[in-house]
C-alpha cells in the first residue's frame, strides 16, 4: 500500500532526529573521553539513535494524538518527565550492557561491580543524563514551538528569511463553517469558543497531511495556503478540505451530541502572487498582502450565495489537473464585490462511489 504524504514526511523526519541524536552523541564522547579509544564512541552513538527513536515515537505517535488538547506548559513539563524517566533508563542499559560485553560479565556482576559503582555515582554519568535531556528538551520544545506558530515560519524567521519582503506565488485556501452566524446565534459564549476549537483541531492534520500551511484564523475562519509545487501536483490543496470533511464527519457525533449539530464546511480558492515579509517590531507576523488574498475572501463567500461547499477560480483550476475522483462544474462569469471584471468560477465536487465503480 502506497505511503502517504504524511508518512513520508513522518520517516523523514524520524531519520533526521535520529541522525541528530547518533552526531550529537559522537560530539559529546569526543570532549569527554577523547578518540584513544572506541567504545565509549560507540556507546554514546548507540545512545543516540536510542534517545532519537525515543523522541521521534513520542513526538510521531503518542503526543501528535493526545497531547493537542493540554496546556503548553502542562505539555513541556509531561514531555520533560518521560524524557528523563526513559533517558536515564536507556544510558543505564547501554552502559550496563557495554561492561558486559566488554568484561564478560553477567548483569548482576557488573551491576555490583566498583568500577560500574563509581561511574555511575561519582563519575560521569549525571553529565551524561543532563546532556542527553537537554538535548531532548530542545528537540522537543522545538516541535511544539513549530506547531504552535508553523515549521516553516519559525525556520524561516531564525535565518532571516522574511525580514525583507519578496513576491512569491502561492496557492490560497479560505475555509470557514457554513451558516456560521446561525451557528454563533445558537451556540453562545464559551460553547462557541469550545466549538470552534474543536472544529480547528480536527481540521488540523488534514491540512498538514497535505502539505499546507496555516496563516491565521479569523473567528470560524482558517486561511491556509501552500507553494504551487507542494498544492498543485495530485490536487493536495482539493484533497485537504475533502479530508478535512471526512474528519468532521468521522466526529460527527461528538457535535451532535455537544453542540446539537454537525458542521458543515465552505472553502473558496484562488492563485496569484503575494508580497510575503515580517511586519511589526515587538511581534513581528509573517504576512501576505495582495489582491490574490481578497479575491479568495470573495470566493469564499460565493459559497454561501450558491449554496455550494468548495469554489475555485478558474485560473486554479486549470492549474490542477484534476484527478479522475474529482468533477469540476463551471459556475459562469460572476462579478465579485469589488472586482472590475467578473471572474469565471468552478464548483468542485467528489464523484459518487457508484460512478468510480465503473470507471
Amino acid at each position: 500500500m502506497p505511503s502517504t504524504i504524511s508518512q513520508k514526511r513522518r520517516r523523514r523526519a524520524i531519520v533526521r532526529i535520529i541522525l541528530v541524536g547518533a552526531i550529537l552523541g559522537f560530539v559529546y564522547s569526543s570532549f569527554s573521553d577523547g578518540y584513544q579509544v572506541l567504545y565509549p564512541h560507540i556507546n554514546t552513538i548507540i545512545i543516540g539513535i536510542l534517545v532519537g527513536g525515543l523522541i521521534s515515537y513520542l513526538e510521531f505517535y503518542v503526543f501528535t494524538k493526545r497531547g493537542r488538547r493540554l496546556k503548553f506548559l502542562y505539555l513541556v513539563g509531561i514531555r520533560t518527565a518521560l524524557y528523563i524517566a526513559f533517558i536515564t533508563v536507556i544510558v543505564f542499559l547501554v552502559l550496563l550492557v557495554s561492561r558486559m560485553i566488554r568484561q564478560d560479565m553477567g548483569f548482576k556482576e557488573v551491576l555490583v561491580s566498583e568500577e560500574f559503582q563509581y561511574y555511575i555515582f561519582q563519575q560521569d554519568f549525571n553529565v551524561a543524563i543532563v546532556y542527553t535531556v537537554v538535548f531532548a528538551f530542545i528537540i522537543n520544545f522545538s516541535i511544539l514551538m513549530s506547531r504552535k506558530i508553523g515549521k516553516d515560519v519559525m525556520w524561516g524567521m531564525i535565518t532571516g528569511k522574511y525580514y525583507k519582503p519578496k513576491e512569491i506565488e502561492r496557492v490560497f485556501m479560505f475555509l470557514s463553517v457554513r451558516h456560521s452566524d446561525q451557528i454563533a446565534n445558537k451556540v453562545l459564549g464559551l460553547d462557541f469558543h469550545r466549538f470552534i476549537k474543536d472544529f480547528f483541531h480536527d481540521i488540523t492534520e488534514p491540512i498538514l497531511e497535505y502539505r499546507g500551511s496555516i496563516y491565521e484564523y479569523v473567528d470560524d475562519l482558517v486561511v491556509v495556503s501552500w507553494t504551487p509545487r507542494e498544492g498543485v501536483p495530485n490536487a493536495n490543496c482539493i484533497r485537504t478540505f475533502y479530508e478535512a470533511k471526512k474528519r468532521i464527519w468521522e466526529n460527527r457525533e461528538h457535535y451532535y451530541h455537544t453542540y446539537g449539530f454537525v458542521p458543515k464546511l465552505a472553502a473558496g480558492y484562488h492563485i496569484g502572487n503575494v508580497i510575503q515579509g515580517e511586519l511589526g517590531e515587538i511581534k513581528s507576523p509573517v504576512v501576505y498582502f495582495g489582491d490574490v488574498m481578497n479575491t479568495t475572501s470573495r470566493i469564499q463567500g460565493q459559497c454561501e450565495l450558491l449554496e455550494q461547499e468548495l469554489i475555485l477560480s478558474a485560473h486554479l483550476k486549470n492549474r490542477l489537473g484534476l484527478p479522475p475522483i474529482y468533477e469540476p462544474a463551471s459556475c459562469g462569469e460572476i462579478k465579485l464585490k469589488g472586482k472590475k471584471e467578473p471572474m469565471e468560477l468552478y464548483v468542485i465536487k467528489e464523484k459518487p462511489l457508484t460512478d468510480l465503480y465503473a470507471l
